[in-house]
């Protein structure tokens, strides 16, 4: 069973918080009588429209991929570790990284990436 991150749920408040300081804030723009026309309101009440519908268009295109292709069986196969980055930075593999659940990418100071397991199953 995997793990959602801890702060997945902190996702509707937080964007019901900033959805709201930004209509409050152009409810105090049109209150005090400042130089908005009718385009500017129009368009502002076309920007959430637009995300809704771009937002609908994208999960019914990712529900078409599920349709044509199924259900995902296995975690993608892949060759070996890679030798570098797109950056040219060579990948620090550990030992025990292979029997990692979960693995943890870190960056050091000195440019190098270092693959940590963080839940090792037995």
């Amino acid at each position: 069973m995997r793990r959602r991150p801890a702060a997945g749920w902190l996702r509707w408040p937080v964007g019901l918080v900033v959805w709201s300081a930004f209509g409050f804030a152009w409810w105090l723009v049109i209150h005090r009588h400042a130089q908005v026309d009718s385009r500017v309101l129009v368009g502002l009440a076309a920007v959430p429209i637009l995300v809704l519908v771009v937002t609908l268009l994208w999960i019914r295109r990712n529900q078409r991929i599920y349709r044509a292709k199924g259900p995902r069986r296995q975690v993608s196969v892949t060759t070996g570790p890679p030798l570098a980055d797109r950056l040219g930075r060579q990948p620090v593999i550990g030992s025990v990284t292979g029997r990692a659940s979960e693995v943890v990418l870190r960056v050091t100071k000195d440019g190098r990436k270092t693959y940590e397991p963080t839940g090792v199953e037995p």
